[in-house]
Order: structure tokens, then C-alpha cells, then sequence
């Protein structure tokens, strides 16, 4: 059950009476698209925020608890990058991980032989809210 680029799945979970419900878009580390070996796994990069109704949750989740994932949802066609000649991608905090498996996809494309030039405008707070800030990095001086 991988979601196709660009597309979310739904969490949810009861809390205290009340019931959670949160899309996360679905993410694979840079580089590692398409790994038939672990297509049973959904990778989800979350930020805790310490009034989130979600990640409080999440955070306190032991191994073996469970929690409900939706199927994935989304209309995003990942295939109009194809005509790309140039791709810019914009992101701000936590939405970085949509553009993540957009980048990857861009990525798939330069190694096999496509001219697509790709910038990621990355906007944070502080240094340290940079999310996965070292595989930025090394794309990046890859591509």
C-alpha cells in the first residue's frame, strides 16, 4: 500500500474521549524511492509540537501500541514534473515532506538521463528547526 508522490494518509486515534484525525504525507528517505523490500512500510517524518493533538499522542506510543492509518488519499500527478525543464519546489517548516518524495521523483529522473533543473527554497525558523538538514545537504552537493 505505497501512496503514489504527493499524496497523504489520515491518522487517528482517541484521545482523552476525543477522536484525533491528522493527514501526514507519506516520505522515503532521500535517495531510497522505489525499494520493493520495504513496500509493506510507510515512512512518516513528524515534528512534535508540544500542543499538537496528533504528536503528543504519537510521542507517547510504545512499541506494540497500534494506531489507525487511513488508505492514501490525493490528486497530485507526479507526472507533470516530466515536462519539466525546470523545477522549483518551495517549503516552509514541516512542509517540507511533501516536496521530499517530489524531489526524489526529480532525482529519478536526472539519473536516468532527463535535464531537469531542481531548486528547493527551504524556509525555517532556525538552523535547528532545518529538518533532515545532513540529506539536504549531501543531495544537494550530489545534484
Amino acid at each position: 500500500m505505497f501512496p503514489p508522490v504527493g499524496y497523504h494518509v489520515r491518522l487517528r486515534q482517541a484521545n482523552e474521549g476525543l477522536i484525533v484525525v491528522k493527514p501526514y504525507t507519506v516520505v522515503r528517505s532521500l535517495n531510497n524511492e522505489g525499494n520493493s523490500s520495504s513496500e509493506s512500510i510507510v515512512e512518516l517524518l513528524i515534528k512534535h509540537y508540544p500542543d499538537g493533538g496528533m504528536t503528543s499522542i504519537l510521542r507517547k506510543l510504545l512499541i506494540g501500541d497500534t494506531i489507525e492509518m487511513s488508505s492514501y488519499e490525493g490528486t497530485f500527478d507526479v507526472h507533470r514534473i516530466d515536462a519539466c525543464e525546470t523545477l522549483i519546489l518551495v517549503a516552509a517548516g514541516t512542509g517540507l515532506t511533501p516536496m521530499m518524495r517530489i524531489l526524489n521523483y526529480a532525482i529519478s529522473q536526472i539519473n536516468i538521463g532527463k535535464n531537469i533543473n531542481v531548486f528547493l527554497l527551504f524556509f525555517n525558523k532556525t538552523a535547528k528547526d532545518i529538518l533532515c538538514r545532513e540529506k539536504l545537504d549531501t543531495t544537494s552537493k550530489q545534484y
